[in-house]
């Protein structure tokens, strides 16, 4: 009798493993499909308007033109810069 349940505790062993490495696999396969997705709509949006900077350089230009400003006025008034 023994015998016969660790047969069937090693043959259900072995189908949970099965079963798990199966689902392993189906999540890797649903994540790159969504990083797939996001990457399509990130490029479809850039599509869309070519003309809109990337996220974060709007901050760097702000921060040029007002150094530009900045030397601007200060040459106007006869001034050097410090920056």
């Amino acid at each position: 009798m023994q015998v016969g349940l660790r047969q069937l505790d090693m043959k259900l062993l072995c189908q949970l493993w099965a079963l798990n490495e199966s689902l392993q696999e189906f999540k890797k396969v649903i994540e790159d499909e969504d990083a797939q997705r996001e990457a399509a709509a990130i490029l479809e949006a850039h599509l869309e308007d070519p003309n809109e900077d990337e996220p974060g350089w709007e901050e760097e230009e702000e921060e040029e033109r007002r150094q530009e400003l900045t030397e601007d006025r200060n040459a106007h008034n006869g001034t050097e810069s410090s920056v």
